[in-house]
């Protein structure tokens, strides 16, 4: 069964790893830097309602002090 885009974005984000720019392994931080560009490019390719709601409900930067924060949905078209 092909996924539809929605379906796929969100496959995207529950795959990525947030916590990559936090790692010390470089190679899982090349590979979580690479893949929030894919993620990037593909939100503002499908940007609508059911794009932002999954944004918000996966994506977070991580803190020190501040445990999950809210990533910003990017912006592009």
């Amino acid at each position: 069964m092909k996924m539809n885009k929605l379906e796929q974005f969100e496959q995207m984000l529950k795959a990525h790893d947030w916590t990559h720019s936090m790692s010390d392994d470089h190679s899982r931080y090349k590979a979580g830097v690479d893949s929030a560009k894919k993620l990037k490019a593909f939100a503002i390719d499908i940007d609508c309602e059911d794009a932002r709601a999954m944004w918000e409900e996966h994506a977070y930067e991580p803190s020190f002090t501040k445990g999950r924060v809210p990533k910003a949905y990017p912006e592009g078209k």
